[in-house]
């Protein structure tokens, strides 16, 4: 799928701090609070307290694939998913035709990625 098409950025980082780090970056580059989760890995989701909040939307590691939905082959769900499975968190950010600045923002911010095909 070409870049131009996409319109999810996802960066895996090493971790949920770091991750962090990017969406406050995203939100201060005009990016919305609607365009913004965060998946954390499944034994770091089921730690969170339920009174914690943030200006995100907050997933577990095992919806990651229903969330996506069609947009990225299996391969690239494949590197989410041992992404999450190996403790880290991942940013996703529904672009809305700013994907190159979305990937940059979550590149600067340590954030890695599959680039597409």
């Amino acid at each position: 799928m070409e870049i131009a098409n996409r319109s999810t950025a996802i960066g895996a980082f090493a971790s949920r701090a770091q991750a962090e780090r990017a969406i406050r970056a995203l939100l201060g580059a005009g990016f919305g609070v609607d365009q913004l989760g965060i998946v954390l890995p499944d034994a770091e989701f089921a730690s969170v307290g339920s009174g914690e909040s943030g200006p995100t939307t907050l997933w577990v590691g095992k919806m990651f694939r229903s969330l996506i939905g069609a947009e990225f082959p299996d391969e690239e769900i494949r590197y989410y998913e041992e992404a999450l499975e190996g403790g880290q968190s991942l940013v996703m950010v529904r672009s809305k035709g700013r994907f190159p600045e979305a990937i940059d923002v979550l590149h600067r911010y340590g954030g890695q990625y599959m680039p597409a095909y």
